[in-house]
């Protein structure tokens, strides 16, 4: 379910909308140099999307770290930078050393199903 208060299409829809027209429609009717920036801007689409759909894993790998460092008031850069420090010094022992090894294992997922869709599939077959 989407947690998006806004109707159809909604923002990713829009984006594949343009990824589609620009493959499908735009790309055979261009040549040389423009075909190449024609394939950018469609795959800039996509990734796009595929950052708008990921931000309900964004925020909870978000919430696993701050549970991790037990401040919920850090964010983005701060966040990371606490929990490489916690782990550096050697704070985390034992199950929090788990959860800190469980939560970057998500977050690298999160980002790969962003930049290298797929790339999980391959790495497990």
């Amino acid at each position: 379910m989407s947690s998006s208060l806004h109707d159809r299409p909604t923002a990713t829809e829009l984006l594949d909308a343009v990824a589609s027209t620009l493959d499908n429609n735009v790309l055979p009717a261009v040549e040389g140099g423009v075909r190449h920036d024609v394939r950018v801007a469609a795959n800039l689409c996509r990734i796009i999307a595929r950052e708008l759909g990921a931000a309900e894993a964004a925020v909870a790998v978000a919430g696993r770290y701050q549970a991790i460092v037990g401040d919920d008031s850090l964010e983005g850069a701060e966040l990371l930078a606490a929990v490489s420090r916690m782990v550096d010094s050697g704070e985390l022992a034992g199950a929090d050393e788990a959860a800190a090894r469980a939560a970057a294992l998500a977050h690298v997922t999160a980002k790969l199903a962003v930049s290298q869709p797929g790339y999980d599939d391959s790495a497990t077959s």
